[in-house]
């Protein structure tokens, strides 16, 4: 008896899940259709992709990173975090600004946090602690080269854990090219870890271009079905 009342909960519990994902889907979908959001990626895209050349660069020139000026490694680290900080408030602002549209007194952390972390949480913290645990290891006892691949794979795995609440195309997009581009730089150590970390920023692009995709493919349904998600997952 009380294993069917077991039964039952989880069943509503999974009903209110979909619900609302279901009613919150447009701060989602306006959120990542809008114009500062693809803006955003193209930044973050560009933040990512000089950083990781520059970064290759004095590797390349020095021979190690340990050889680089500790100046001109000061200024490294400095310009990334720049992207790293404003990228995130604009990321911040621009959900929070969707959230708000809807509903006044929704906003990005309430969003986030009741229809993705709430039960999510029991998958991304151990999955986090995972990766971090990986990384410290890496960075005591080598190889250090395992870190970029390692750090793309739980980003990919966490953006298609995304893409599965919210349902969207561009957030498997992205979430496979980080997923392929990390298995390529821990399948193929003899290319510089600048170039694969560019390559992660290059998927950004790619979640920009499955936005149009996705917004042509929309404009091509009928109206009165619009309101339906136009990921690629099934309801």
């Amino acid at each position: 008896m009380e294993s069917r009342e077991n039964i039952n909960q989880l069943v509503k519990d999974l009903e209110y899940i979909k619900a609302a994902v279901k009613r919150n889907h447009p701060v989602f979908q306006q959120w990542a259709s809008s114009t500062p959001m693809k803006l955003l990626m193209v930044y973050y895209g560009a933040g990512t992709i000089v950083v990781a050349l520059l970064f290759q660069f004095f590797i390349f020139h020095y021979g190690t990173f340990g050889a680089v000026p500790d100046t001109v490694r000061i200024l490294l680290f400095a310009f990334l975090a720049v992207i790293v900080i404003s990228a995130t408030f604009m990321k911040w602002a621009t959900m929070n600004r969707s959230a708000k549209r809807i509903d006044r007194k929704l906003g990005m952390w309430s969003l986030v946090w009741k229809y993705y972390f709430y039960r999510g949480i029991h998958v991304h913290a151990p999955l986090a602690v995972l990766t971090f645990g990986l990384i410290f290891h890496f960075c005591l006892h080598g190889p250090t080269r395992l870190i970029i691949g390692v750090a793309g794979m739980y980003t990919g795995i966490y953006l298609n854990l995304f893409a599965i609440t919210v349902n969207l195309l561009e957030y498997y997009v992205f979430g496979y090219w980080m997923i392929a581009a990390s298995l390529m730089s821990l399948l193929l150590p003899g290319i510089a870890g600048g170039f694969w970390v560019a390559l992660y920023g290059i998927g950004c692009y790619a979640f920009v271009v499955a936005v149009g995709i996705r917004e042509r493919s929309r404009r091509n349904v009928p109206a009165g079905n619009r309101h339906r998600p136009t990921g690629t997952g099934r309801e």
